[in-house]
């Protein structure tokens, strides 16, 4: 029955082109059921499977993986990354029958492949016709002699082996990312023209003279002298507004000709950006004699530049806010190929205050390029190569994928940048050669800004480099302080380039161990499944949702730093973040605020990102964030001005309320305009805050009255009193001595402040979380003391005089830093903290520094964190001890956990 249906398709096909006009464009769609052959053991070349049946049936587009072709992927950890249940690397042999109409004797044919992986070969019947090798743009075969009319087979051979190391996470080809599949993902066409017909049709706009310059490359295969004309008509995209047009005379003698023309675009021509996507449409004509052709594309009337180390758009100053996009798609291991899918992706990033995406050591497809467009986000794309030096067959690979993404997407607005790929050596030799290639790439096409490398090297003042690099990716960034006053204006103001930090973030969030069931495609997450599995022998299986909640908080915590300590730094022309999707590979660097499938992990919602991301950003500069009430709170304002226009006669305002939403003091900075392009100074805030009788989280909230522009930053402010000492009923000692012992027979109750040199088993503080990942870099095999914040229970009546939530906030950071995580694994007892240490998903230990049980008669608290000393310093630990204390002293004090006084020896030296 299936092979009735393929000979069907085959004679409709057959029907369409004959009934085609001589003259007319056409494109032949060939997706569709296709047989396929693994070729395993490399011999198809020599039994000539060209001319063969082949054994399977598979739908193109589409992969092996797909198709359920391949053996179960072969792994020895399973942190590493998803794995592939239908693992192939090898060639694949693809067949199908087309057929040539009778009135096609005279037509130019292209066989058009989008998105091969990797390298192809093409016979028509037992001919062979050649080899093409790229992963950033469609492969493309000029099939004209092949084709006569009648029927004929037409054989693709797809090789997803490295024909060279393009580097291990270059994620064109990466296992850790998309994976290294075997197929054909995109359009599938014959693409059926005119002997003489056009090609390689590129828009350059000319904002200040409202015009656009159109170069356009005219073959002619006729064999004799042709001569023409090209109409050029352009237009409103969206409403088909006419804009200009112009008339292109043209001879080609032979072979092909460039010509090139402008179009005046009126003297109301509209620009393209992020505020204003608006976009045009060219559409040009070909008419020699008999011979015609139409080609169109769509454009946008916009101008990149930089304008000392900021970026500038339509001349106006502009601040770029991005995200890596590392390839990432588990469901079918590739990227989206309409651009539907590439706008549920692209709105996402803009809907968090993003305007820019940098696609990391690859290049994304046309697709995405023309949703940006529709969307007005700008892209960096790279050319497919990640952690290399410079190898000779390679280097000439990466220089023409360079032109070939130049001519596949030069056109498209959203193209602004362009690296030659992600952290590459710069020393020695390879230094010149990766400058000459961006030299070559940047003299074929002036519409984007170029750089040599995405960060490794990249923000060395090498003297070959700075001759061709507009922009730098790289640069400092982090903070050290949990105040808001650090910035790293030192070293961007004394640098010449526009610098984008390069991955800012990286963040770890606690897998979301209940995204199992998502994983419905070609990729598995065995990684996800081996956490579940140690969390479930270790008794902690029921934490699990609880542990991907607070250290998702945390992590947006620290990115919102993260991002304004880079706004408040003069000289810094933008970010890229990595990023707020996970990455599943690298031993499972789950940093994003989002799964990989673009869910949210509840860590933060688009409305309170957009308020420290956006175009238009308020700032403050405040040295701490905990505070005694017998101190004055003093910050200074700023805003952060990239939106479309100044704001003239704006009215900053700053309020200080608490977490009830009630206005507890107020201010405005009067009456200002405030520039487009600029940070400025708003103002000074100098609050007395002996108002505050309890210990209470403020929320400083700064704002444009009348706008969208908010920002809020969290304090501590805790009443003026002196740390409470010991009181006489409690018995406190460093470690669990005689007199802690026996305290505790007699019925008593007993805190033990424990020292690091008291524990058996400790792992020493930590106010950050994990960084890309805990079983990476430095921390493999799985060791170190990076932790992931806290757990607890606000409600809990020891923290009845410390405001807190269930995660980590600021207020946290020096107890989390002075503190020893105590590891609980060796106890029978499944003793449930006070606050519970999450230790990094490699290794699960169950870790605490409050816990409460009772022992014998006895009543015990093990506090790990010093509330001890320098508490002048830090009322948070001096209001954290008197809480304890008043909690200890009182009648709420029961614990209900029985722990055996041997198991709690076991926890001390």
């Amino acid at each position: 029955m299936k092979k009735v249906s393929y000979w069907i398709v085959i004679c409709i096909l057959g029907c369409l082109f004959a009934c085609s006009p001589q003259n007319e464009n056409v494109l032949v769609d060939l997706s569709g059921e296709w047989n396929v052959q693994l070729d395993p053991n490399d011999l198809g070349l020599t039994e000539k499977w060209f001319g063969k049946e082949l054994s399977h049936r598979i739908k193109l587009p589409g992969t092996t993986d797909e198709a359920g072709l391949g053996e179960p992927e072969q792994y020895k950890d399973p942190y590493n990354a998803l794995i592939r249940p239908h693992y192939y690397v090898g060639k694949a042999w693809y067949k199908r029958e087309i057929e040539i109409p009778k009135n096609w004797g005279n037509k130019h044919f292209v066989l058009f492949l989008e998105r091969c992986h990797w390298i192809t070969q093409v016979w028509v019947n037992n001919q062979y016709i050649g080899s093409e090798n790229s992963l950033s743009t469609a492969q493309q075969y000029d099939l004209t002699s092949f084709l006569k009319p009648g029927k004929h087979t037409l054989t693709i051979c797809v090789d997803n082996n490295y024909p060279f190391s393009l580097g291990m996470f270059a994620s064109s080809v990466s296992e850790h990312t998309q994976s290294n599949w075997n197929g054909i993902i995109g359009r599938i066409e014959l693409q059926v023209k005119d002997p003489v017909y056009m090609d390689d049709i590129r828009v350059y706009p000319d904002v200040a003279n409202k015009r656009a310059k159109v170069t356009c490359k005219v073959y002619n295969k006729t064999g004799v002298a042709v001569e023409g004309k090209i109409k050029l008509r352009t237009e409103l995209k969206e409403n088909g507004i006419k804009a200009g047009s112009q008339i292109l005379n043209f001879k080609v003698d032979g072979g092909v000709s460039t010509i090139e023309g402008f179009v005046h675009m009126g003297d109301d021509v509209q620009l393209w950006d992020e505020f204003s996507p608006v976009l045009y449409r060219l559409k040009a004509e070909l008419s020699a004699g008999k011979y015609k052709d139409v080609e169109a594309t769509s454009f946008g009337m916009r101008e990149l530049g930089v304008e000392n180390t900021t970026f500038t758009i339509n001349g106006k100053r502009t601040y770029m806010r991005g995200n890596l996009e590392c390839c990432i798609f588990p469901e079918t291991g590739y990227p989206p190929m309409t651009i539907g899918g590439w706008m549920n992706v692209l709105k996402t990033m803009k809907s968090y205050g993003l305007n820019h995406m940098r696609t990391h050591s690859w290049c994304p497809p046309k697709a995405a390029f023309e949703a940006a467009d529709i969307l007005g986000m700008y892209i960096q794309a790279e050319a497919p190569r990640a952690n290399v030096y410079n190898d000779t067959v390679r280097d000439k690979f990466i220089m023409d994928e360079l032109l070939r993404i130049n001519k596949a997407y030069g056109n498209n607005p959203s193209f602004m940048f362009m690296t030659s790929g992600n952290e590459l050596s710069q020393q020695g030799p390879d230094e010149g050669i990766n400058a000459a290639m961006i030299a070559k790439a940047k003299e074929d096409d002036n519409r984007h800004l170029y750089s040599t490398t995405s960060g490794g090297h990249g923000m060395d003042h090498k003297v070959s480099r700075s001759k061709v690099d507009e922009y730098r990716v790289g640069g400092q960034r982090g903070f050290q302080t949990p105040g808001t006053a650090e910035d790293h204006s030192e070293y961007y103001s004394n640098y010449r380039f526009a610098s984008i930090t390069h991955e800012v973030g990286q963040h770890a969030v606690y897998p979301n161990i209940h995204e199992i069931p998502k994983y419905t495609g070609v990729l598995k997450p065995v990684n996800l499944e081996a956490i579940k599995r140690d969390l479930e022998e270790k008794g902690m299986l029921d934490l699990a949702s609880q542990f991907t909640s607070a250290t998702a908080k945390f992590s947006a915590i620290l990115y919102k730093e993260e991002i304004e300590v880079l706004m408040r730094s003069e000289g810094n022309a933008g970010f890229q973040l990595l990023s707020l999707q996970d990455y599943p590979g690298q031993g499972t660097a789950h940093v994003g605020l989002f799964d990989a499938f673009w869910a949210n992990k509840g860590g933060i919602t688009k409305e309170e990102f957009r308020k420290f991301c956006s175009p238009v950003t308020p700032l403050l500069r405040m040295e701490k964030r905990t505070y005694a009430s017998n101190e004055n709170f003093v910050a200074e304002a700023e805003i952060l001005n990239y939106g479309p226009a100044s704001l003239k006669q704006a009215k900053p305002v700053w309020t200080i309320h608490n977490e009830a939403g009630e206005i507890l003091k107020q201010g405005n900075f009067g009456l200002q305009d405030i520039p487009q392009g600029e940070r400025v100074s708003l103002g000074d805030i100098n609050v007395d805050l002996s108002f505050v009788k309890k210990a209470a989280k403020l929320i400083v909230s700064v704002e444009v009255e009348g706008t969208e522009y908010l920002n809020n930053w969290d304090i501590w402010c805790y009443p003026e009193a002196e740390a409470k000492v010991w009181p006489q009923s409690l018995v406190v000692r460093n470690t669990l001595d005689e007199k802690a012992i026996d305290a505790l027979k007699k019925g008593e109750n007993v805190l033990l402040l424990s020292a690091k040199e008291n524990l058996s088993n400790c792992l020493e503080g930590n106010p950050k979380t994990v960084f890309w990942s805990p079983t990476w870099f430095w921390t493999k095999p799985r060791g170190g003391n990076t932790t992931m914040g806290i757990l607890c229970d606000p409600k809990h009546p020891v923290f009845e005089d410390f405001p807190t939530e269930y995660h980590s906030n600021w207020q946290w950071w020096s107890l989390q830093e002075m503190s020893n995580s105590i590891i609980l694994d060796t106890l029978g007892t499944n003793v449930q903290p006070i606050i519970r240490v999450i230790d990094h998903y490699g290794r699960n230990h169950k870790l605490a520094t409050l816990f409460e049980c009772k022992v014998g008669k006895g009543k015990l608290m093990v506090c790990s964190m010093d509330i001890e000393t320098k508490l002048a310093e830090r009322p948070e630990a001096g209001q954290l001890r008197n809480s304890i204390i008043e909690y200890l002293i009182s009648d709420k004090f029961n614990p209900t956990q029985q722990l055996d006084l041997m198991e709690l020896k076991s926890l001390f030296k």
